[in-house]
């Protein structure tokens, strides 16, 4: 205590309570992190890597070199370009291209309305504050000038959100500003959906919004000699016109290189027509309305006969549409996402669903699994969203404005098709970017139970294998592995905590994992917790309490004496899925 000779009590009282505090942490810490999850590959890649595959071409792999545009594409923007191209061009172009960049969501009525709320209060309290100075004015001024400051502060705080109408000039700017990077992201949208299914051959291809007719060369460039007809709905037909433009080479004299192309302005409302592949790419954020997103979404799901894709841009509100469309396919085809899952204040992630019992339709990519997106109960909503990097159109005197070569955007892929995930288990997905240092990968995965989890994946305690797929595997690219979160006692006693049931391959990581961890794969207790055979069980809780030793809530942690004391002792003793919490049988 010679340290604190010449301090006063409070410094005294400070420092012990700082201590206190430190020693409190370092316990939670050291419990906490009893909680392990590892990774442990795939059999079949195991296989392909025993037979000479390198690892760089693992199965896993979704992202794609840099694209470029077809020198077909390309020749016949710059015949477009130098048709339309004026004085102020450059400056539009540039315009156009910003302002993408920073587009939001239109606000709801509801919103709006609230927000006028808050701001008439705060204009009282001001008025009030002055104690009413403006006493020359009637009661019908004073009413007006209110309404008309409520208006302007209005104006100035909501994002004023307004239509882009498309001439033929600004249909050639906005191809100048978006075509490459639009091809790019659906180019990658399309590779996923030929990785993910390589007998899919669209014979039909529906495009709402087509704008310039992107989507038509992204799908060409992946099924070149496969799509036989293409329906394009936008509501400017000036904008149909350049597509047509471009499909001729940018020149109205020869003929289109696909020639089975039909146009409409409106979306059709019949239903009896469907298509292979129904595309919506950057145009659900153009609408005005959440009930208009709506309502174009259940027209396109009717006209899906397969697959339905929709892209947007990477940011809050592309990311909240895409989800807003997953969720509700998922809702129409009683998938009950809003009633499927949980939200476990202790665990802030979606901690029980049903997994097995799909309706109708599937999540195809990015997520694998079919539950409510677990980012959404992270405390703080990052937008789950891929890159693609991409070359823009050659055009000297806008290299420099046209800043970025990488194209954020998020998207959902949905198929008109059950799928039994227990026979085709999916893989975990990257989600960010892997961090590297010495000897160790980290990734950040999106599992198919619906969770996320953070896998440090290590030269010494993983298989090597998986160390270099690990090493090699980028953001979007998924993990061929089934994840485990354990827990594994002071006497070395292992317990699994949770984990994607209905994989056939969990057991077999199960018994691998005792065996990296020592233990007997044939354990009865991992027996019991798997299948939950004739388990006679009380809280963990009460145990430790009888024994003196405390236990967290999530099983994180328990003292050697009263969690277990030997494998013939206890060797029934399991982990409660719908309760979150440690039972132990008193035999």
């Amino acid at each position: 205590m010679r340290h604190f000779a010449g301090c006063g009590i409070l410094t005294r009282l400070i420092y012990h309570q700082h201590t206190e505090a430190c020693v409190v942490r370092c316990e939670i810490q050291r419990r906490i992190s009893n909680i392990r999850t590892t990774a442990v590959i795939d059999d079949e890649v195991q296989r392909m890597l025993d037979q000479g595959m390198n690892p760089k071409n693992h199965p896993g792999k979704r992202a794609i070199p840099i694209v470029t545009l077809p020198p077909a594409l390309e020749q016949a923007c710059h015949r477009v370009i130098q048709k339309y191209k004026r004085s102020s061009f450059n400056q539009d172009v540039i315009t156009l291209h910003r302002h993408f960049h920073h587009r939001l969501l239109p606000p709801e009525p509801e919103e709006i309305r609230l927000k006028q709320k808050e701001i008439e209060f705060r204009v009282d309290e001001m008025s009030k504050r002055r104690n009413g100075g403006e006493t020359y004015l009637t009661d019908e001024e004073k009413a007006a000038a209110r309404s008309e400051k409520v208006q302007k502060i209005l104006k100035r705080e909501m994002y004023n959100w307004k239509p882009i109408e498309y001439d033929s000039y600004k249909s050639v700017v906005y191809m100048t500003a978006r075509m490459a990077a639009n091809f790019a992201a659906l180019k990658y949208v399309f590779n996923e959906i030929k990785m993910d299914d390589p007998s899919f051959e669209p014979k039909s291809l529906f495009d709402f919004g087509s704008g310039v007719g992107t989507t038509l060369w992204a799908a060409m460039d992946l099924w070149p000699k496969d799509i036989c007809e293409y329906l394009a709905v936008d509501i400017s037909s000036e904008a149909a016109d350049i597509a047509d433009l471009l499909l001729r080479r940018g020149d109205e004299n020869n003929h289109p290189i696909f020639k089975n192309t039909l146009t409409r302005q409106f979306l059709p409302v019949s239903s009896h027509t469907k298509y292979d592949l129904v595309v919506c790419a950057y145009s659900l954020m153009e609408l005005p309305s959440r009930s208009a997103r709506i309502n174009v979404l259940e027209n396109l799901w009717h006209k899906t006969n397969d697959i339905l894709v929709v892209v947007e841009h990477g940011k809050k509100g592309g990311f909240s549409v895409a989800m807003e469309a997953r969720d509700l396919i998922l809702q129409l085809t009683g998938h009950k996402v809003t009633e499927t899952f949980k939200v476990d204040s202790s665990q802030r992630g979606v901690v029980s669903g049903d997994a097995e019992n799909i309706p109708c339709s599937h999540t195809m990519a990015p997520c694998p699994h079919n539950f409510p997106c677990p980012k959404l109960f992270t405390g703080q909503v990052n937008p789950c969203n891929f890159k693609v990097a991409f070359n823009h159109l050659i055009l000297p005197e806008l290299r420099k404005h046209l800043w970025g070569t990488e194209e954020q955007f998020s998207y959902v892929i949905m198929r008109k098709k059950p799928l039994a995930l227990k026979d085709t288990p999916p893989w975990p997905r990257i989600i960010t970017k892997t961090k590297k240092k010495q000897g160790a990968v980290r990734c950040d995965l999106c599992c198919p139970n619906g969770t996320l989890q953070n896998v440090l994946v290590t030269k010494r305690y993983h298989e090597k294998s998986l160390h270099k797929i690990a090493r090699v595997s980028k953001w979007s690219d998924l993990l061929p592995a089934t994840v485990i979160e354990y827990f594994k006692s002071r006497d070395g006693r292992v317990y699994l905590e949770s984990g994607y049931q209905s994989d056939p391959n969990y057991e077999k990581a199960v018994e691998k994992l005792m065996l990296l961890e020592g233990g007997k794969p044939k354990d009865p207790m991992i027996k019991n917790v798997e299948k939950n055979e004739g388990i006679q069980s009380e809280q963990f809780d009460s145990q430790s309490d009888e024994s003196g030793s405390d236990s967290d809530d999530d099983g994180s942690s328990s003292d050697s004496s009263s969690s277990c004391e030997d494998d013939e002792t206890h060797p029934k003793d399991s982990f409660d899925h719908t309760k979150r919490k440690w039972t132990i049988n008193k035999s």
